[in-house]
């Protein structure tokens, strides 16, 4: 009898270590996907859509995540991203005033 104790008792520690090693695998992952400020939160309770709105939506949260985790990649690709997005509007912008007045030189000359 004193052994099936044991035998469970043992049992139940290992089970009981199963599920910590998996909590702790769990929190790596999210630790990996955004590390920081964001899964604490999440953690503690907060619901995402939560999260995301405190933080003014999905870019906002991904500018929280720190480390070499793959929310600061997308938050690094998305701003160069937009900055490159922004140089080519402005690029276009140039272009259309200077075949703008190039057309309107052109008109007057023809006149």
């Amino acid at each position: 009898v004193a052994l099936i104790f044991t035998n469970s008792s043992t049992m139940y520690d290992k089970m009981a270590q199963v599920f910590d090693n998996g909590v702790t695998t769990c929190q790596d992952a999210e630790d990996f996907l955004c590390e920081g400020t964001v899964p604490k939160e999440l953690r503690a309770g907060t619901s995402l859509d939560a999260v995301k709105s405190s933080y003014g939506g999905v870019e906002g949260t991904l500018n929280k995540c720190e480390g070499a985790s793959v929310g600061t990649f997308l938050y690094g690709t998305i701003s160069r991203t937009t900055s490159v997005k922004n140089g080519v509007n402005n690029l276009i912008d140039t272009m259309q005033t200077i075949i703008t007045a190039m057309n309107s030189t052109i008109l007057e000359i023809a006149n």
